[in-house]
């Protein structure tokens, strides 16, 4: 039945190893595992920064051609895309998909233009609301975007009455909207009136029994792209506070920013850090799942995330974390005292103390590792998204 079933998969740019990019990349391999035809598509493919052990094998599309530029790629190619949208609408009904599954703007757009012009339906899968026109604190406070490029585009998106008219259209006219998360889902409501689902992200789930969790070599392990977004210089000082009661190394695992980067290993080598410290740069996904598997704690100290990725893969490997307990979307995932502990929000001091909890404290840390496999497998497993998909695909393509 699911072969006869052909869909796209449509997102903004495959530029970046970011949540949403794995989200995007899960449902695609797992909706073709479960028989489904699926095509994907983006406005760039990057095969060098996005996933690249993955993405290569994948056959992702460009939706006009995959610009190839040595600066201001990002700000070209998605109004370019936006603005030969009915062009693009004929290419996707010429394909004869049932349904458009659309994953950040201007894939929403391109769904609403073939609905509109051909009457496919399409489901948003809203990750957050676009930021450089609802932005949480800390774009409030820093900005939009971590480099020019992206700077530029959300200018021209904040101060063009279009876009944000392009986006309501494109969220209220979605067959389904779907929220990633609880803080997801309420945005959706107070910015513009629509009643998502809530469907969190699946992640792969290894092959680890709850009583194979102990024995873990003991470092703290932080996974993240290095924005400015993501508070990285927070993390250091939450580390020196753990540094003064107990010696334990730090990795931190994400693709390194071409000035955040430096700045935080400067802020490092400056806090005498530096010894204790290995940053390790854009990796395979077999390597990343191995620091995990071995991790003895997971931190993220990024606020107002809108669902993070990372604490789950952390959980699903037996890992217990320490997250913000700030109305977010870790804080929606991980059970306080139970699959790890959540930190008064903002405050370092109490971030580290909640760690060293569980450093300092085996039988603690252990039983936290058990519930944080059980938490994972009941909850945010793949089977369990690409279920919750593939009834929501059968019930509007009839």
């Amino acid at each position: 039945m699911n072969m006869n079933f052909k869909l796209a998969i449509l997102h903004s740019a495959f530029i970046e190893s970011g949540g949403a990019e794995r989200v995007v990349l899960n449902q695609l391999k797992y909706l073709r595992l479960h028989g489904f035809k699926v095509d994907c598509y983006g406005a760039i493919i990057d095969h060098e920064k996005c996933f690249s052990d993955e993405l290569k094998d994948l056959d992702i599309h460009p939706y006009l051609t995959n610009i190839s530029l040595p600066k201001f790629q990002y700000s070209i190619s998605l109004p370019l895309t936006i603005l030969l949208s009915n062009f693009i609408s004929q290419k996707m009904k010429k394909k004869k998909y049932k349904v458009l599954l659309c994953h950040h703007q201007p894939s929403g757009w391109l769904g609403y233009k073939t609905w509109l012009n051909f009457k496919t339906p399409y489901i948003c899968y809203v990750h957050h609301p676009p930021r450089f026109i609802y932005p949480r604190p800390v774009e409030a406070k820093l900005g939009w975007g971590h480099d020019l490029d992206r700077k530029i585009l959300g200018f021209f998106g904040k101060h063009l009455r279009f876009v944000k008219e392009m986006d309501r259209l494109t969220i209220s006219n979605a067959k389904v909207v779907l929220a990633n998360s609880k803080k997801t889902l309420n945005e959706i409501k107070k910015i513009y009136k629509v009643d998502a689902v809530l469907c969190y992200p699946g992640v792969e789930i290894p092959n680890i029994s709850p009583d194979q969790t102990s024995n873990k070599q003991r470092f703290l392990f932080v996974s993240s792209r290095h924005t400015p977004h993501k508070k990285l210089e927070w993390l250091l000082q939450i580390f020196k506070i753990i540094l003064k009661d107990f010696d334990v190394p730090l990795v931190v695992a994400g693709a390194f920013h071409p000035t955040y980067t430096s700045k935080i290993k400067k802020t490092a080598l400056k806090l005498g850090l530096n010894h204790k410290i290995l940053f390790v740069n854009r990796i395979p996904n077999k390597m990343l799942n191995l620091y995990y598997k071995n991790a003895y704690v997971y931190l993220y100290p990024a606020p107002n995330e809108d669902f993070g990725l990372g604490p789950v893969e952390a959980m699903a490997h037996g890992v217990p974390v320490v997250v913000w307990d700030d109305n977010s979307g870790p804080a929606e995932t991980v059970i306080d005292g139970v699959t790890g502990f959540k930190a008064k929000p903002y405050n370092l001091e109490d971030f580290a103390q909640k760690t060293l909890k569980i450093l300092v404290d085996e039988k603690l840390r252990n039983q936290m590792a058990k519930n944080a496999i059980k938490h994972a497998q009941a909850n945010f497993s793949m089977n369990k998204h690409i279920n919750q998909l593939k009834e929501l695909l059968y019930s509007i393509s009839h």
